[in-house]
């Protein structure tokens, strides 16, 4: 067996707990018991035949019977035990492994979340780990008797008749040389293996996920050869890595499946020179039929054993991946004033997308953010709310370092609305909660009705009762938007955090929300990420952003005057804001 399964296997087992340990150490001394019992039937055949060529005392013969029932059902008890113990330490493990997880997720920063897709993450939560379970709950048992029961045939043999012995062990070293030749080939293939699963899934979640748009606009063929392609590439390397790998397999089954050829002339040979009797030459024939097929299974079990081996490498390189460093502070503590920015700089892996970065938003003041696509802005609001850490420089909130801030205090802290909002399946009401966990009903229903969603709400099947998402009811993007808006209503959070919070809302209904903003930002620090200039006018500071850098900063009257690409951008808007179908056509 490849170093890389023996350290696969001790990773393997360092993912179990305490308890799962030592219900496993059960399960194999109940296996070890099964193992006894299956060996036993094959000697006491042996008395048996004894007794019936010698024609002694019959009464033995019967005793012997009932020692090989005996031993059936103890056999078939015991086995049964350790495979019951043996799921118990499965499930127990894949419970608290998907606990961990997707604890983990939560600890580890936004960068490991964006850049892996859905499909890849979906792949970690659920495929690998539900693989474990093969594992845990069924090989690790039967490993152990593919092993035990010829190892101890061998060492009985070795008692009985060394010459036997050492002819039985011909076809093994053949087989374990093949075996070893084939988990050096395989072992390299692994890692290729994942990626193409992790492709396949991704690609297949994309196809999913994608196809309204699809239906929409098009493009079907595009997108369909994307995952027809990853669905080819993992059929091509699953096909390649059975056939680089079929030739040694194939020599290994012939040798253990033709096992007794080896064994048979020459227990033959010892019974006509009078050196066995007929009972041991029947003997090491029983022996023999039954010695090779236990390890007939062990190429399988080392392929699962090494994948299973590959996936809790990645799991535990991933348990312990760096976590975003929190650190102690107490509850209570609530940070509302000056935002920093010193010298900040960042980017997603090696793309730099803010560099140098430095302004200071005062306590209560509304900052809005401008600029083209792929500036920054949404970035900056996400290293406030620590999504990420910065690469340079330092951000601080009332004068203390943000990674000085506890996560949970951070949180408190900040209200965040996004354009792309995302809603869970649960009530309404849950999803409206998550603002403020305790909130009174009172307290719900004036932050929908602040936010414009009561009406629709009750309308809703069971009004505020009614499921969102899975099997739910699905929102549009601006229901989610008033949704988000009703949460930070109710979060009332010193900082807010606005990107593109009315991007989904039609002109009538933005307006009226644009009120409902202005009575949500007061007494409150707010950044405001804008595409449409209309809602930064009143804004206390304006940044205009580009490729990471402050371009231009003042206030909107103040960049009319002096700035040049805000000016330039607000004539753009102003054009874009009366025009008309019907303009257009006069042209």
């Amino acid at each position: 067996m490849s170093k890389y399964i023996i350290k696969g296997t001790k990773v393997l087992l360092e993912l179990l707990d305490k308890k799962s340990k030592n219900n496993m150490i059960k399960s194999i001394l109940a296996d070890l018991l099964s193992v006894a019992c299956s060996i036993m039937p094959m000697f006491g055949l042996y008395n048996i035949i004894n007794i019936i060529l010698r024609k002694s005392d019959t009464k033995g013969m019967f005793i012997w019977a009932g020692v090989i029932f005996i031993s059936i059902i103890l056999k078939i008890i015991f086995h049964g035990k350790a495979i019951r113990i043996s799921h118990i330490v499965a499930y127990d493990t894949l419970y608290n492994l998907r606990k961990e997880l997707i604890y983990k997720f939560s600890r580890l920063n936004q960068g490991y979340m964006d850049s892996n897709s859905s499909g890849k993450l979906k792949n970690i939560i659920f495929d690998d780990i539900e693989s474990l379970e093969q594992f845990y709950g069924h090989h690790i048992p039967e490993i152990l008797s593919s092993f035990l029961i010829p190892l101890v045939m061998e060492i009985i043999l070795l008692i009985l008749d060394v010459r036997i012995a050492l002819v039985m062990l011909i076809p093994v070293i053949i087989f374990l040389i093949c075996l070893h030749r084939t988990n050096v080939l395989q072992s390299k293939n692994f890692e290729q293996m994942f990626i193409t699963q992790q492709n396949l899934n991704a690609s297949m979640v994309e196809y999913i996920n994608a196809m309204k748009e699809i239906k929409i606009f098009g493009g079907n063929e595009k997108v369909f050869w994307r995952f027809q392609q990853s669905v080819d590439s993992y059929k091509e390397f699953m096909v390649k890595w059975f056939k680089d790998s079929r030739y040694l397999m194939t020599t290994s089954d012939i040798i253990l499946s033709s096992g007794i050829v080896f064994v048979f002339p020459v227990a033959g040979y010892l019974y006509i020179n009078g050196s066995i009797d007929i009972s041991k030459f029947l003997l090491y024939l029983f022996v023999s039929l039954c010695f090779y097929s236990p390890l007939a299974k062990i190429p399988q079990f080392t392929d699962v054993l090494s994948i299973n081996a590959h996936i809790a490498e990645r799991l535990q390189m991933l348990l312990n991946m760096q976590e975003l460093k929190n650190h102690d502070c107490q509850k209570t503590c609530v940070y509302d004033g000056d935002i920093i920015f010193d010298n900040v700089s960042f980017g997603y892996d090696e793309n730099k997308v803010i560099e140098n970065l430095s302004f200071t938003i005062k306590k209560n003041q509304v900052v809005g953010l401008v600029g083209p696509s792929g500036g920054g802005k949404s970035t900056i609001t996400k290293l406030i709310s620590r999504f990420w850490d910065v690469n340079e420089g330092k951000i601080s909130i009332d004068g203390v370092d943000i990674k000085e801030i506890s996560t949970e205090n951070l949180a408190k802290s900040i209200a965040y609305v996004t354009q792309n909002v995302s809603t869970f399946h649960m009530s309404v009401r849950d999803n409206i909660k998550m603002g403020k966990p305790d909130a009174t009903e009172e307290e719900i229903i004036w932050a929908a009705k602040n936010a414009m969603c009561h009406d629709f709400i009750i309308k809703l099947p069971k009004g505020y009762e009614t499921l969102l998402g899975e099997d739910g009811i699905n929102l549009s993007g601006g229901q989610k938007q008033r949704i988000a808006i009703a949460r930070a209503l109710l979060k009332n959070a010193p900082i807010l955090l606005l990107d593109e919070a009315t991007a989904y809302m039609d002109p009538d209904n933005e307006e009226q929300l644009q009120k409902v903003l202005t009575r949500l930002m007061k007494n409150k620090t707010v950044i405001m990420i804008a595409h449409r200039l209309s809602t930064v006018i009143d804004a206390d500071k304006i940044l205009v952003l580009d490729k990471g850098i402050i371009k231009e900063e003042g206030n909107h009257n103040d960049l009319i005057e002096v700035g040049k690409i805000y000016k330039k951008m607000w004539d753009s808007f102003k054009y874009g804001s009366s025009w008309t179908l019907r303009n257009k056509e006069a042209e």
